[in-house]
């Protein structure tokens, strides 16, 4: 009602779209920011007030995030057992494991040293006819015996000592990146629960307070951010040749400073009249467009504010 009873009082005023003085007259207006969580909750705090001036990044409201914290932890343990599964994979066999098929292989070597000293001792002893051809051919055996136990436990200490298969140890690679997603996603969902001021700007309405429920269709409170204020002014007709995108121009209300600058940033392409005129010579001056500029310095206007804005920079 408030917005509609200005637009007319400035289309009453602009049948001309103009002041007596020259001015273009117009009024502040502010596109607001409806800020609510994205989860559903309880509200657990509320930074601000209604009108308070915040600037970017300030603490505005948070949301229950007890069960958001307990899914980091999780997420966080998740990540941990999959980057140990990984490095146990990359090392190999585990020190006890290298360890118990060293200390076999060495046996296993004592004993074909063994077998060595046997045969070589049965060859001299045949060799002397001292003893049986038999006793050499077993010593003989008891060696190739000795030697293929001692390749097959070397081969086991080597294999123990290897890492995983590639394609285990990628597995467990691609799981350490799944954690990693999952905790990410766990620790954004916790962020969420606090909401911060995307922009500096001042704190319009608060609609919920600690205790109420909050969701992404019910917001806790509305912003209007500095660059969300538009100075709306109406051009005759006659005058929409002077006025171009990106143009500056200067603006003045009721108790503000002098020096006040702006720059157009939308030009309608729609006219807008006051009370049903008919398209004649005479009374096309009564046509105006809706103008929008950006003021350089926001924090002087308020929304509904009546402004003079000038062509003349």
């Amino acid at each position: 009602m408030i917005r509609a009873a200005i637009l007319l009082a400035c289309l009453a005023l602009a049948a001309c779209g103009a002041s007596d003085d020259g001015a273009l007259l117009g009024y502040a207006e502010g596109d607001y920011r409806y800020l609510s969580p994205r989860e559903p909750g309880l509200i657990t705090t509320l930074d601000v007030a209604e009108g308070d001036r915040v600037e970017q990044g300030a603490p505005l409201f948070s949301v229950d995030a007890e069960r958001a914290r307990l899914a980091v932890q999780e997420a966080q343990a998740q990540l941990a057992a999959a980057r140990s599964r990984l490095a146990d994979l990359q090392r190999g066999g585990r020190p006890e494991e290298v360890e118990a098929a060293g200390d076999r292989l060495a046996s296993a070597r004592a004993d074909l040293a063994l077998a060595q000293e046997e045969y070589d001792r049965a060859q001299q002893l045949v060799a002397q006819d001292a003893a049986p051809q038999r006793q050499l051919d077993e010593a003989e055996r008891a060696l190739g015996v000795a030697r293929a136990r001692v390749q097959e436990l070397a081969s086991q200490r080597q294999l123990a000592a290897l890492p995983a298969r590639e394609d285990a140890i990628q597995a467990a690679g691609d799981e350490v990146e799944a954690a990693e997603a999952r905790l990410a996603l766990a620790a954004e969902q916790l962020a969420d629960r606090s909401f911060r001021a995307p922009a500096p700007g001042r704190v319009q309405r608060i609609f919920r307070r600690p205790g109420e429920a909050a969701s992404p269709n019910a917001p806790v409170l509305s912003l209007l951010p500095d660059d969300a204020m538009r100075l709306v002014f109406f051009v005759p007709q006659t005058e929409l040749a002077r006025v171009t995108a990106g143009q500056g121009v200067s603006a003045a209300c009721d108790g503000c400073p002098a020096g006040l600058t702006a720059e157009i940033a939308f030009i309608s392409t729609q006219a807008e009249y006051t009370p049903p005129v008919i398209f004649s010579e005479t009374e096309r001056a009564k046509l105006v467009y809706r103008v929008e500029a950006i003021p350089e310095d926001p924090a002087r206007f308020h929304p509904g504010q009546p402004v003079q804005v000038r062509l003349d920079r």
